[in-house]
């Protein structure tokens, strides 16, 4: 930690951070392939996954994305809706969730760090991933952008989320994937930031993150916790 800074708390971001989201949305993608009624199915199922994929990556609302494949792939769900609610239902199964990150959020509360999630998107969706992994028995609070009326990286839900736990911004370590949402948005309240960086180079004009890591499980020695 930098020279005169005491981290006392660690707010983590949820998809792609503490769960394998993307890998989760592309088993559950290649999942349909598989199952879903076969007449008018693309031809390819790599070439499937990877273009529902690049539309998940960019960041388009689930009517969007559903209704792209259903002009794609006309029949595979009955309508829009039906599709959402099986992307509801079956994506936090299709996640994956580290032993060495849940190890590190066991450590943590030993440990006596305060520890929150703070994830941006709908109440249904979240919840269902962060119970479905337990994750309300390893942290102490779980915030979401739906239910507070805000999202990353609007410094208000940064401050919902350190009031949950009653930290200060100045010895709190925000840990996420996004650069903006995630890094820029913690760091302009005064937060450490590190950035699960996922092979990526930083890209963006904004100033780096205190670090840059592999896994949220490096939390551990960012924190100088012993192995």
């Amino acid at each position: 930690m930098p020279s005169g800074r005491q981290t006392t708390a660690v707010l983590f971001d949820l998809d792609d951070t503490l769960i394998d989201r993307a890998g989760g949305f592309a088993r559950m993608c290649g999942h349909w392939y598989r199952t879903l009624p076969v007449a008018g199915r693309p031809p390819d199922e790599e070439q499937f996954v990877e273009r529902m994929a690049a539309w998940d990556r960019d960041g388009l609302p689930k009517h969007e994305i559903y209704g792209n494949l259903l002009r794609w792939w006309p029949g595979c769900f009955a309508s829009i809706d039906a599709a959402i609610d099986c992307h509801r239902t079956q994506l936090a199964p299709c996640t994956a969730f580290d032993p060495r990150t849940r190890a590190l959020l066991l450590r943590l509360r030993r440990e006596g760090f305060a520890t929150a999630v703070l994830t941006n998107g709908t109440a249904a969706s979240q919840r269902s991933k962060v119970q479905h992994w337990g994750l309300p028995d390893l942290v102490d609070a779980i915030v979401v952008s739906e239910e507070i009326g805000a999202a990353k990286p609007d410094p208000a839900i940064f401050r919902h989320a350190l009031g949950a736990i009653s930290a200060d911004p100045t010895s709190t370590l925000f840990v996420g994937d996004r650069p903006v949402a995630d890094v820029c948005g913690a760091r302009r309240l005064g937060m450490l930031t590190a950035w699960i960086h996922h092979g990526r180079d930083w890209e963006i004009t904004e100033p780096p993150p205190d670090y840059a890591i592999s896994g949220a499980w490096e939390v551990g020695g960012l924190l100088g916790l012993s192995p």
